[in-house]
């Protein structure tokens, strides 16, 4: 199955996009996430975590490294979870971010497009 993530005033948007996408009940899920907060003790593990657009320029770095910490929660060391991530450079603070203090503690490969 599917976890569909984002702050609270999304998800009526991510679930009306999956009836919009007539996926099978059950298979697909919207829940809130904030970053930081503990993951819901419910989920499970995952094989693959897709994070689109998730580094951006922000005055306030701490939302970058609240992502961090999420992202090391969803993918914890030793773990057989792929992080695939989807990342559009736009400033060197969020460059940096990404090459100081995400990418060193991944496996990773950067391919453009």
């Amino acid at each position: 199955s599917v976890i569909l993530t984002d702050k609270d005033e999304m998800i009526p948007l991510l679930r009306h996009n999956v009836e919009l996408n007539n996926l099978a009940p059950g298979t697909c899920y919207a829940q809130p996430l904030l970053w930081g907060c503990a993951l819901p003790k419910e989920w499970p593990s995952f094989d693959v975590v897709l994070a689109a657009d998730v580094i951006y320029p922000t005055k306030d770095a701490s939302a970058l490294f609240a992502l961090r910490e999420t992202l090391f929660a969803l993918c914890p060391p030793g773990s057989p979870t792929t992080l695939l991530l989807g990342y559009r450079a736009r400033a060197a603070e969020d460059r940096d971010f990404l090459r100081g203090e995400l990418l060193p503690h991944f496996e990773h490969r950067l391919e453009d497009w």
